[in-house]
């Protein structure tokens, strides 16, 4: 039965109840009609702490717009699955998602592999989605999807600039990636990119999530690299940094994207986590900046998201994606500006939005046009470098040109 027909039944229902209630007892309210935000992601296994994160993210931003009356006089509902890093898997719940008319929005799978298995039946049916991290190539001329994150094209060139200019004696770079195809396109851009940066790509070596961290460090080092740049989800990128700690002083310097950004790879990486450079969009609570610098609507997500959710066991990192919460707030926009839920209507207006830096939860501004579905472009991107401050770890910026 679709949602539809659910709501008017319940509603029939409710009315007649109503009518049958002894006199002076209060008739049940009318529920609310609902539309549901649909996110398949992984729940379980080593990884699984990410998608509960983005599924926080959506909490927090659903409860925001449902606080002030919904959309398009409906609720929104967050409901989630787990694709287990199955690409089969993660494409049959998406086509479920997307055969359900109560569904307005997929967000995810945040894999590229699933999300490739996935496309055909989104491209088919309309249905908005939005992602995080896939590669580039994944994205390429997709209909409807939109992904709140750079490309990672721009990732690399503020990663290479801030090498260069932070470390001007190194002069070979390698890669670390998990033997995917998100891996794949950081090799892609690592070798078109490191020579325009005064550097020499040594290559890729891949190890899983739960593979030989060690003996792929070295193997990079002995084919030159000073710099290892990290193509890993967090609980990855710390067993590299563990793994490197564990090489001692002639260990190369790690570098990478935004899974570097969460606080166990500073605070449980050991020694080689500190001067690690990353490149990934503002993250001033982990720095020193104070609280009424940051951007409105990313210190009210910050706080909302430490007040329900706490910050880890750590004491210093968020348990809610960001990012995940922009997916929602840009959805809901393109909503608005389209006056339906349909899914060709509401594609055209998201390649419209412009969001300011004032309004999002990741601070930075969101900028869409009809030939590039990222909505972060390479100049709100951020160089950091992870310091020790006391027992604490702090971010603190690179400059870049």
């Amino acid at each position: 039965m679709g949602s539809g027909v659910r709501i008017v039944v319940l509603a029939i229902a409710v009315a007649l109840a109503g009518a049958c209630a002894a006199p002076g007892t209060a008739a049940v309210p009318a529920a609310r009609p609902t539309i549901e935000v649909a996110l398949v992601d992984v729940f379980s296994g080593p990884t699984g702490e990410t998608g509960r994160q983005m599924r926080n993210g959506l909490e927090l931003a659903a409860g925001d717009i449902n606080a002030r009356g919904g959309l398009l006089g409906q609720q929104i509902e967050i409901v989630s699955a787990d694709g287990e890093l199955t690409p089969s898997k993660a494409a049959e719940l998406v086509r479920q998602q997307v055969g359900d008319p109560s569904v307005g929005l997929v967000v995810g799978p945040d894999h590229t592999a699933s999300f490739q298995a996935a496309r055909s039946a989104l491209d088919a049916s309309g249905v908005s989605s939005c992602l995080v991290r896939v590669s580039d190539e994944a994205l390429s001329s997709a209909r409807s999807t939109f992904r709140v994150a750079p490309a990672n094209s721009a990732e690399v060139a503020v990663l290479l600039d801030a090498v260069h200019r932070a470390h001007a004696d190194v002069h070979k770079i390698g890669l670390l990636d998990e033997g995917d195809d998100l891996g794949r396109s950081y090799d892609s851009q690592l070798a078109a990119q490191s020579g325009g940066a005064g550097l020499n790509y040594v290559g890729r070596v891949s190890a899983g999530p739960t593979g030989d961290q060690r003996g792929a460090l070295l193997q990079l080092a002995g084919q030159g690299a000073q710099v290892v740049v990290l193509s890993q989800q967090p609980a990855g990128a710390v067993r590299v940094a563990q793994a490197a700690s564990q090489l001692g002083s002639g260990r190369p310097l790690l570098a990478g994207f935004g899974t570097l950004a969460d606080y166990a790879f500073a605070g449980r990486g050991g020694e080689a986590a500190t001067g690690a450079i990353l490149a990934t969009t503002p993250q001033a609570y982990l720095t020193s900046a104070p609280q009424a610098q940051w951007p409105p609507a990313y210190r009210a997500f910050v706080g909302e998201s430490a007040r329900l959710y706490g910050v880890g066991v750590e004491g210093m990192q968020l348990q809610a994606t960001p990012a995940a919460a922009d997916c929602l707030l840009q959805w809901s926009r393109a909503v608005q500006a389209a006056g339906t839920f349909r899914g060709a209507q509401v594609a055209r207006a998201w390649e419209s939005l412009d969001l300011s830096a004032s309004e999002t939860a990741l601070g930075v501004r969101e900028r869409l046009t009809t030939g590039d579905h990222n909505s972060v472009a390479q100049d709100q991107l951020v160089a950091y470098t992870w310091t020790k401050a006391g027992s604490r770890s702090l971010l603190v910026q690179v400059p870049t040109g």
